[in-house]
């Protein structure tokens, strides 16, 4: 039997005393050799074995979940205008094409229809000083007089407005060049969404939407 110090009071007790006699605190047992032992080899191998278990169950299910989504405003944007250069062999002019696509579509009947629907193309194309915007629908025959064609545009929910085209020299009937191209490349730049109303052989009057956000310029 020895005497300890009392970790609460400090004052000296037997080391089998079941508690201080001045305080009633339980003194600290040791672990001893045996002790010692048992946590060296039983304890920690166990411990061991477990943490890595544990460790290879959560790389499994990483590796088996899916992977993590990217937030909508972390992926780049679709490109809504498409712009090309071609260069004229014989002068070296460089015309420019600037192209969006309506985000809606329309479904014509034989022998205009197409799988997915028909889109309208506006297109704005620039060579030296001249400038001009022309329509193209992927199927589908514009409804023109032997003069001129008429469509109307609305821009966001104002008024709707009366507007002439030229067809191609060609007379093409999915083409319709545009009789104001400057005027119309304004409501380009100004952002604002629009729409245009165009009638179609034995269709009538169909309504292409376009989102001009983004307008590169020529």
């Amino acid at each position: 039997m020895a005497l300890i110090k009392c970790r609460e009071c400090g004052g000296q007790i037997s080391s089998k005393a079941s508690a201080c006699p001045g305080c009633g605190a339980k003194p600290k047992k040791s672990v001893g050799v045996i002790g010692w032992i048992f946590v060296i080899f039983i304890v920690l191998p166990v411990a061991w074995s477990i943490g890595t278990g544990v460790g290879k169950n959560n790389s499994e299910n990483l590796a088996k979940s899916p992977a993590l989504s990217v937030d909508v405003a972390d992926k780049p944007k679709p490109l809504k205008w498409s712009k090309s250069e071609f260069k004229d062999a014989m002068t070296d002019q460089v015309t420019t094409v600037v192209s969006a696509k309506s985000t809606n579509n329309t479904v014509f009947e034989f022998p205009y229809n197409k799988a997915g629907g028909s889109r309208l193309t506006l297109s704005f194309r620039g060579k030296g000083s001249d400038f001009d915007a022309y329509f193209r629908i992927d199927e589908g025959q514009m409804q023109c007089s032997y003069r001129d064609c008429r469509f109307s545009i609305r821009v966001s929910d104002g008024p709707v407005q009366k507007w002439t085209g030229l067809q191609s020299t060609t007379n093409d009937s999915d083409l319709m060049f545009v009789r104001d191209a400057k005027q119309l490349e304004k409501i380009v730049k100004s952002g604002k969404p629009f729409r245009v109303g165009i009638e179609f052989y034995k269709a009538g009057e169909r309504v292409f939407e376009f989102e001009p956000d983004g307008y590169p310029g020529i």
